[in-house]
């Protein structure tokens, strides 16, 4: 898709991993595509990722996105040699375009303490992720700040004064901690060219201080095709590395967990794309992650990485190549078929019970067969274009397939 090889010193193949804490309390556990069982951010790196971003909130209510817990994920980060993408919050929870709450300490501080505080606080951060000595290169000043932060005194309605405020007390704080970073302004915006344009030439009119722009970039959340989705986003690009002079990159996109050979073929697309745009990197946010997060890239029952993520060593699949994995007790003689939406599972063991699964790990059917050797299971005829699991218990054991509706 792209020369891979050519780009590790210049573009960010990166993923979003700060809910790696909460996953290791959760005793999850995580192998390569060769079975072999790992840390998330080195079966990561050998999926062709160089960086990881960790996002940073004051004081959340777990150990996740903590100072102290996001300071052991750079320390792991250091040991493997990937460089960090640090993400500040500015908020006891996350934040985004629709919801910047300030932190419940800062709540009653007045503009010129809430400065004080965002300068005191990104310092604070930065030293104690420099004792650790891992590689820092970019920082954001807050996390999809298209309407300001620390709401409503950073709000951007009507004046972005106070917003410059806060983005220069953190700029300054950065630089002093580590001159060599690049302070980020993240948005949410990508695709049209007039709102980017105005966001960035209001603060730079204000005199905001920054080195970097990033952009979320979901596909999944546009109507556009994804030919024209990938098109608008590097065109984009394009101009705000042009009329800015700083360079951009997208620091969250995703795709769908149960399309693993489009994934692969959008991040391979998308990447291309962002590379002849001039754009720096592109990180996928949270490929790990299960439960009812659609858009992860993982394989959740055997705990190994999507196809999707080929993409980050410039491998565009042209059909879906994942491994059927099987149990240690294998069912011998079965035999699984998919005619339409009719799903028809044959084994000499005497089946026991049919689940099926999306990749995301959500139970879309269960079947009780009392040991007959045939079944036949009708799926929902609105699911389209799907890869789904079939896990198969028999009397000698249970399998995992793969099977595709078109």
């Amino acid at each position: 898709a792209f020369p891979r090889s050519e780009l590790d010193d210049t573009f960010a193949f990166g993923a979003d991993v700060t809910s790696l804490t909460k996953m290791v309390q959760n005793g999850r556990i995580f192998y390569n595509r060769e079975g072999t069982r790992g840390s998330l951010m080195s079966v990561l790196q050998e999926e062709g990722m160089n960086s990881i971003r960790l996002q940073v909130l004051v004081n959340p209510a777990d150990d996740v996105a903590s100072i102290t817990s996001v300071r052991t994920l750079c320390q792991q980060a250091k040991n493997l040699g990937l460089s960090i993408m640090l993400d500040l919050n500015f908020s006891d929870v996350w934040a985004n375009a629709g919801i910047q709450e300030k932190p419940a300490t800062w709540a009653r501080y007045d503009i010129d303490r809430l400065e004080k505080m965002v300068y005191s606080h990104t310092l604070n951060v930065m030293r104690r992720i420099a004792t650790t000595g891992a590689d820092i290169r970019w920082v954001q000043i807050g996390n999809e700040v298209d309407n300001g932060m620390l709401w409503d005194e950073g709000r951007m309605d009507g004046s972005s004064a106070n917003f410059v405020k806060f983005i220069n007390s953190a700029y300054t704080a950065v630089k002093e901690a580590a001159p060599e970073a690049q302070a980020m302004l993240h948005v949410s915006e990508c695709l049209t060219e007039a709102n980017l344009t105005q966001y960035f030439d209001t603060l730079v009119a204000a005199g905001a201080q920054w080195d970097a722009i990033g952009l979320s970039a979901y596909p999944t959340f546009s109507t556009l095709s994804r030919t024209t989705f990938i098109s608008r986003v590097a065109a984009n690009i394009s101009m705000l590395k042009e009329r800015y002079g700083k360079p951009v990159m997208v620091v969250e996109t995703g795709y769908y967990n149960d399309r693993p050979l489009e994934a692969n073929n959008f991040l391979c697309d998308f990447m291309t794309a962002i590379i002849d745009a001039g754009g720096s990197g592109l990180f996928y946010w949270e490929p790990a992650m299960k439960d009812d997060y659609a858009l992860g890239a993982w394989n959740i029952l055997d705990n190994k990485p999507s196809i999707a993520l080929d993409a980050f060593l410039g491998l565009r699949h042209k059909e879906y190549t994942e491994p059927v994995s099987i149990a240690a007790n294998e069912v011998q003689n079965q035999c699984v078929k998919l005619d339409g939406h009719t799903l028809s599972v044959n084994s000499s063991a005497g089946i026991r019970q049919i689940r099926i699964f999306t990749l995301s790990g959500q139970l879309l059917a269960e079947h009780e067969v009392n040991g007959n050797t045939e079944a036949t299971v009708v799926l929902d005829s609105s699911l389209t274009r799907r890869l789904l699991l079939v896990q198969v218990t028999t009397g000698k054991g249970m399998t995992t397939q793969y099977i595709r509706i078109k």
